[in-house]
């Protein structure tokens, strides 16, 4: 296999938007896309492939402007010879407020992956998801923003385990494979919730999102068996020291 990385150059201005689509060739087969390194963290329409038409649309908080960045990679069989993608179906605006187009450019980088699967046994990097709401984004609600890094094959996918409200809190979850940002099923946060970055070759980190504070039942059970262990110990003291001083006596 060989992975297609596919970079954008905004030149000399800063860009915040990126739409549309990259048109690829007839009969080139596309294993797998990811996006988990792209410059573009707020996927409004994830990548998605379908006849032959590679979709998407993001924004770049703050903007971006500097040397040419990752947009998205590809995964292709090794056989395959580099295509000749389309771009010219992607829109790039400025971070100007105004939505003005800008002209910018792109480039395709090829890296053979074949030694990567075979060495790579690093789970990606350590990464904090974060809960966040604005207004222009899913009607206000809670969201989860979250990105990790992979030094050796890449970030391939991430997945996400969260809970419904009502759930038992010792109850399992189901990971389903999500993007950034996630809109968060369970908006009353009293569920956990937990993100998996997964690399190319399939290792895994999972981190904790969020946890929700404990029932006061729970402090009220644990203070009542330390209580209990407590009370155990004394009685298992006083009943040593008792029989000790009874040796001794005798």
């Amino acid at each position: 296999m060989q992975n297609i990385i596919i970079s954008i150059d905004p030149g000399p201005q800063s860009i915040n938007a990126i739409g549309g689509e990259i048109i690829i060739p007839q009969g080139v087969e596309v294993i797998s896309i990811a996006s988990a390194n792209s410059v573009v963290k707020f996927w409004m329409e994830a990548p998605s492939l379908e006849a032959g038409h590679l979709s998407l649309a993001g924004i770049i908080p703050g903007g971006y402007q500097g040397q040419p960045i990752e947009l998205i990679s590809l995964i292709l069989p090794e056989s395959v010879p580099v295509p000749k993608f389309d771009f010219s179906k992607l829109k790039v605006l400025a971070n100007d407020g105004q939505g003005t187009m800008v002209t910018a450019k792109f480039y395709v980088t090829v890296t053979p992956i074949a030694d990567q699967i075979i060495t790579d046994r690093i789970p990606p990097e350590e990464f904090t998801p974060l809960i966040s709401s604005d207004p222009t984004l899913f009607n206000g609600q809670k969201f989860l923003v979250f990105s990790a890094q992979d030094k050796q094959s890449g970030i391939s996918h991430y997945e996400v385990c969260e809970k419904k409200a009502g759930d038992s809190k010792f109850a399992s979850c189901i990971w389903q494979k999500n993007e950034s940002p996630y809109l968060i099923i369970n908006q009353k946060l009293d569920q956990r919730i937990e993100v998996k970055a997964v690399d190319l070759v399939g290792n895994e980190r999972v981190v904790r999102a969020f946890s929700p504070p404990l029932d006061p039942l729970y402090y009220l059970i644990g203070a009542i068996i330390v209580g209990v262990f407590i009370l155990w110990g004394a009685r298992f003291i006083i009943r040593k020291l008792s029989r000790s001083s009874r040796s001794s006596s005798s």
